[in-house]
């Protein structure tokens, strides 16, 4: 198979096991910076219903 045809996922595969990020580091991405951009919702909410609402 080609390298870069459609159906070649080979690098996602490899990819997964090189380092990818952890569900606990993008959770924590997306809620630092969902805090620093609506402080007040944040602490009023909680991050889990904010990450269901707004994945």
């Amino acid at each position: 198979m080609m390298k870069g045809s459609k159906n070649d996922n080979s690098d996602l595969c490899k990819s997964n096991k090189a380092g990818a990020a952890s569900d606990d580091d993008v959770i924590k991405a997306i809620t630092d910076r969902y805090e620093s951009n609506n402080p007040t919702i944040y602490t009023e909410i909680g991050p889990r219903i904010l990450l269901s609402v707004n994945p």
